[in-house]
């Protein structure tokens, strides 16, 4: 089981993205199968440099999706609890 926690929302137009960062540390992109669905989320991994081109707009989603990204991939189909603080 691959478990992220998520790190913040990303605002687009008509998408629900949000980055995340795995126990290793790596950075994923989350996109949502269905807007407004919680826990429906298919992430894929990404480097720091396109993480922040996705937050500045410097890259669009298409993009990163099908140009950036490095590898794994994974779905999220169930809600998590929310991490401690």
């Amino acid at each position: 089981m691959q478990q992220v926690t998520i790190l913040k929302s990303i605002p687009l137009d008509g998408v629900d993205v949000v980055l995340a960062r795995d126990a290793q540390e790596r950075l994923f992109v989350g996109v949502a199968m269905v807007r407004g669905e919680p826990g429906h989320f298919v992430f894929v991994h990404i480097d720091r440099a396109t993480a922040l081109d996705l937050e500045r707009g410097a890259v669009d989603l298409f993009t990163v999706l099908d140009e950036r990204a490095l590898g794994p991939h994974f779905v999220a189909t169930s809600n998590a609890a929310p991490d401690p603080i």
